[in-house]
This record gives C-alpha cells, structure tokens and sequence, in this order.
C-alpha cells in the first residue's frame, strides 16, 4: 500500500485544496478564541493513554492537544509540513515507515480521529495491519467519526460509520473493554449539531 493509496479517497483528501480546508476550518476566529477551554482537546488527551500514534494527523489538532507524547502520520504531505511548521512531530507515511525508529518506540494508544468516514472497508482493513504492529500488546485504540450533521458537512465523506460499525470494527481487531459515547453531547443532537461526534474506545487483547 503506497502512502497515496492510504486513506482510499487519495484524490480529494491529498492535495494542498484540502489543507487549506483544514487550516481554515480549525483556524477559525471563535475556535481560537475558545482554544484553552477545547473540550475536543481535553478529550483526546484523557481518552488517549501514554504515547500516541495518530493516524491521519491533518494539521495537527490533535498533535497540539497532545503535544510531547504523540507522533501523527498523514499522506496529505501539505498538512505534514504545517504540522511540523507548528513544532509537531508529523511525518508522510513513507517517512514513519522507513525513517522512524520503531525498534525503540511502541505505542500505547492508536488514534483515528475522523478517518474512517474517508474510507471504505478494505483500506479501513489495510491501515490496521500495517499500523497495528507498532503498538504495545495492551495498546488501546480510539476511534472518532462524526455524527449526521458534521457527515454531511464534507464532500470527501464516503462512508457513513456509525455504532454499529465502530464495534464490529473494534472486535474484528480481537479489542476487549470497548465503550462507545456520544461527544460532546447525547447522541440524539447528531442530526442538529454539526460537531457531535461518536467515540470508540478499545483495548488490544
């Protein structure tokens, strides 16, 4: 799988076009504004134990809220290089794959915060195998997909991943303890406020 293959829908989540969308949906003048009471980044910090491995980082929101414990990868190298220019530690896909040193680095945690819903089913399949091997026996893995509102907000969703899908996920990957949630509000605000979120939380077993 070559790193321009890796979230599936390569053409319209590569390209410097969808960079520039992250960098001007997070960088929006409310959001910075609210910045130090970031409820999605108190989140990602508590629900994420140890060091974390994040794939498809973007521009680093998460990186940021996890700043010092976290290593993202992303096959849209413009976000890679914003990343990095914010002093994240983000690399391309190659880069993890043939420059980071994993025989002194596994990770606890093994994060996908709104990747899925780019992907089908066989690239979903295809991450894991390849990413699984760098992460501790007991590692915990999390999993953040949007609900209908925030699905409906981005032309570059192509599958919906819903409960359902997100334990059949999580226990195809042998993962115990799973919980699921609905973020930062009930689950039945998914279909009125464009940022709630489900959050699936498994341990490896």
């Amino acid at each position: 799988m070559t790193s321009n293959e890796e979230f599936g829908n390569g053409s319209l989540t590569q390209g410097e076009e969808y960079a520039a969308r992250l960098v001007s949906l997070q960088s929006a003048a409310w959001k910075e504004k609210l910045r130090l009471f970031d409820p999605y980044g108190w989140q990602i910090k508590f629900i994420c134990k140890g060091n974390v491995l994040e794939i498809g980082s973007g521009i680093g929101r998460n990186l940021r809220a996890l700043k010092g414990r976290s290593v993202g990868v992303d096959h849209n190298k413009k976000s890679v290089d914003l990343a990095n220019e914010k002093g994240l530690r983000s690399l391309t896909s190659e880069q993890f794959l043939t420059n980071f040193d994993h025989n002194n680095q596994k990770f606890d945690t093994l994060l996908l915060s709104h990747v899925l819903e780019h992907i089908d089913e066989e690239t979903q399949k295809e991450i894991f195998i390849q990413y699984l091997p760098f992460l501790k026996p007991d590692a915990r893995i999390v999993i953040v997909c949007p609900q209908e509102v925030g699905f409906d907000s981005d032309p570059t969703h192509i599958r919906w991943v819903d409960e359902e899908v997100l334990i059949k996920t999580l226990s195809d990957l042998n993962c115990s303890k799973i919980k699921l949630s609905s973020f930062p509000f009930p689950r039945r605000l998914g279909t009125k406020f464009i940022y709630n979120q489900f959050v699936a939380i498994g341990q490896l077993s």
